[in-house]
């Protein structure tokens, strides 16, 4: 990843970092910064709410609505030890199958 320098016209190249070395290890500061900034995510969200349970008992990181008003249900996924230590997967559902509910 690159950074923009403007004023000298240059790319600076940007030092990878983990989340262990953020410090951060719960889901939960994922899931703050992507309810505070969906957009994020490639596409423009109204997050409605999170850690939301449903009647199947299936608890939701963030339920959100797109511009065509079509559910979104957004869940984050740790993974852990092995090559994918420390790294997130961000799972995008459009609720176009009720059954999930």
């Amino acid at each position: 990843m690159y950074k923009v320098d403007i004023e000298n016209k240059r790319l600076i190249e940007m030092t990878p970092v983990n989340f262990a070395e953020m410090k951060l290890t719960e889901p939960y500061d994922i899931e703050d910064w992507i309810e505070k900034t969906p957009k994020v995510l490639g596409e423009e969200l109204l997050i409605l709410t999170r850690q939301f349970y449903v009647p199947s008992g299936k608890k939701l990181d963030l339920l959100a609505l797109d511009k065509k008003a079509n559910l979104v249900i957004i869940e984050l996924f740790w993974f852990r030890g092995g090559v994918a230590s420390n790294k997130i997967c961000i799972l995008l559902r459009k609720l176009s199958d009720r059954r999930y509910i």
